[in-house]
Order: structure tokens, then C-alpha cells, then sequence
């Protein structure tokens, strides 16, 4: 099916309104995380590995896709996600006692 102009436009306005939300985070993450006295270099670090990552990661994505077609990428990414959330339940649980 063919996907209008207003619908891919709302898709891409929701799409980069998401990524300024997550960046927020992120940005706000690296600069708990840096030393007194050495914020920038810190913070600059950081932000080029995030970075660094993500293009790395966008090109492990189509390799994938160029493999399994976009489909499989998305189960792929959907079992990676789900794979991510529960070391994250099992690692990081505390005791409410």
C-alpha cells in the first residue's frame, strides 16, 4: 500500500520529535556521569561514542535488512529488545522488603 504525503509526514515529525525527547535523556545521562572539572571532555566522549555506535549499528541494520528483507529485521530488533529487557529485569531487580 502507498502511504500518503500528510501520513509520512506525521511519521517523520513523530519520528524526530521521539529522537529530541531521547537525546534529552541521553545528553542529560552523560552529563551525570562526568567528572568534576573534566564535564566537556566527558561529556564530548561520550556523545561521540553514542554516536559512533548508532552509525555502526545503522549499518549492521542493512546488512540485515539487505538479508532478510525489512520484515526480518524487525523480528530481529523485536528479540533483541525483548532479550535487552529481561537482563535488565533479571540484573538490575531489587528487593522491596
Amino acid at each position: 500500500s502507498e502511504f500518503s504525503k500528510l501520513q509520512i509526514t506525521v511519521a517523520v515529525c513523530f519520528l524526530w520529535a521521539v529522537y529530541g525527547m531521547i537525546n534529552v535523556s541521553v545528553y542529560t545521562l552523560a552529563m551525570n556521569w562526568a567528572r568534576k572539572g573534566l564535564e566537556g571532555t566527558d561529556f564530548t566522549l561520550q556523545i561521540v561514542i553514542n554516536q559512533l555506535d548508532a552509525l555502526i549499528i545503522a549499518g549492521i541494520g542493512g546488512f540485515v535488512a539487505q538479508r532478510v528483507n525489512y520484515h526480518g529485521l524487525f523480528v530481529v530488533e523485536i528479540v533483541i529488545a525483548i532479550v535487552a529487557l529481561l537482563f535488565t529485569i533479571f540484573v538490575y531487580k531489587t528487593d522491596k522488603e
